[in-house]
């Protein structure tokens, strides 16, 4: 219930988003809207030049279709470090009260002053800003494979620059502002495509992405009959079983291809920070709120 204001402003902004309010969440409708609208996944066109680093081009929308998720993107070391230095020299803002703009590496000094850790900040509007993160937006080989796997040409719906930092004074509302206190999907349109990138290494300690892989095809029916997003990890072993359960670990530039529809969570950072990369491509334009990920 606490999403529903934001919910509220993305159909005063897109009135059409309200059936994807309405169905977005019950497979059956989402295979006849794929039907509908002739957005069955192709074969990925050969060849775009690109500056993503590609192992295995022809394998990702085989991966997504069975998965939900294929790795086999990432970023070159150049582009990574452009980001980096961008993020690092750059004003980001938490979403939670009391908001702050601040450097990242003020973050002590911010935490001193306020009542709660902050574990998320954002880039917001600034993204548009770098130039790196501009030239991988608009990258023909993204584009491409987020056409191929949606079956209609894309539409750039938003992107995202975020850190995730560890923190001991922490609420479960903070958790769940942050999207780390457990497993959810996202219900930003019928068919989406998420690229994220890491712009520092993350290994278990630095809030890994994890994910259930195949939970974008089967669902529980109590869980497309509801409002919820979020779901306990344990009830979600007990259906899809514990090999379904990936976690995404690598050095800064590891990458990875997601249909937001599966079942995932950005796990909480314990002793390192992890800053992040997304680019998220549907079949149609986002509200104007939801494009820089302001209100979610």
């Amino acid at each position: 219930m606490a999403r529903l204001p934001t919910y509220w402003t993305y159909i005063r902004e897109k009135p059409s988003w309200f059936f994807v309010l309405l169905g977005g969440r019950v497979l059956f409708i989402r295979k006849i809207e794929r039907w509908w609208c002739g957005g069955m996944p192709r074969a990925l066109p050969a060849g775009p030049v690109t500056r993503l680093v590609v192992d295995g081009a022809e394998m990702i929308v085989e991966e997504m279709v069975r998965d939900g998720v294929s790795r086999r993107v990432s970023l070159a070391a150049s582009d990574v470090q452009a980001i980096r230095d961008f993020a690092e020299t750059t004003l980001c803002t938490t979403r939670t009260a009391p908001v702050q703009s601040f450097m990242v590496r003020d973050l002590a000094a911010v935490n001193a002053r306020r009542p709660r850790d902050v574990i998320a900040a954002y880039y917001f509007e600034s993204v548009r800003l770098c130039p790196a993160i501009a030239a991988i937006e608009s990258d023909p080989f993204l584009r491409d494979l987020a056409g191929a796997y949606m079956g209609t040409p894309p539409h750039h719906i938003r992107t995202r620059l975020w850190w995730s930092f560890p923190g001991s004074r922490v609420s479960d509302a903070d958790l769940h502002a942050a999207a780390q206190n457990k497993y959810h999907f996202d219900l930003n349109g019928f068919r989406t495509v998420k690229f994220f990138f890491y712009i520092t290494d993350v290994d278990t300690g630095a809030g890994p992405h994890a994910y259930v892989a195949g939970s974008h095809r089967h669902r529980r029916l109590r869980h497309q009959y509801t409002l919820m997003v979020g779901h306990e990890e344990r009830e979600l072993r007990d259906y899809y079983g514990d090999d379904q359960f990936m976690q995404v670990m690598g050095k800064a530039g590891t990458g990875f291809v997601e249909d937001p529809f599966l079942f995932h969570v950005g796990t909480s950072c314990r002793d390192r920070s992890r800053l992040l990369l997304e680019i998220e491509f549907g079949p149609h334009t986002a509200s104007e709120s939801y494009r820089y990920g302001v209100l979610g």
